[in-house]
């Protein structure tokens, strides 16, 4: 989800799931990280010059542009005094594949463990 926010949506809604998880919890996301621009991004998805799968046109005509979110994004939006970072790393996001194709297609993406900081939660 954080892929399609804003950077102010991004930090707002960080700071929800710090509040969802408190003390005890943690957050995994997963996020995709398509380095390329949206044209080369919905290329990948299956689309070309001459067709575009009806549900990836669908999702370019009702949904947020995405765009990737990575470690320097995650940064951007955590806190190091809200938020400690677990573990972080590489992914691959697999998705149903748009043109009917067997298989899955394949994004790069990018994946986090966190979990909340409370300066005050041993008092």
């Amino acid at each position: 989800m954080l892929h399609v926010l804003t950077e102010a949506d991004q930090a707002a809604l960080m700071e929800n799931l710090r509040q969802l998880v408190g003390v005890r919890g943690a957050v995994f996301l997963a996020e995709t990280n398509f380095q390329g621009n949206p044209v080369e991004y919905v290329a990948h998805l299956g689309a070309s010059l001459r067709s575009i799968p009806a549900p990836l046109e669908l999702a370019i005509r009702t949904l947020p542009m995405p765009g990737h979110f990575g470690p320097q994004e995650l940064a951007r939006v955590m806190p190091g005094n809200r938020w400690t970072l677990v573990e972080d790393g590489a992914a691959t996001i697999e998705a149903n594949p748009l043109m009917g194709a067997g298989g899955n297609c394949h994004i790069p993406g990018y994946f986090a463990v966190l979990k909340a900081k409370y300066p005050d939660a041993g008092r």
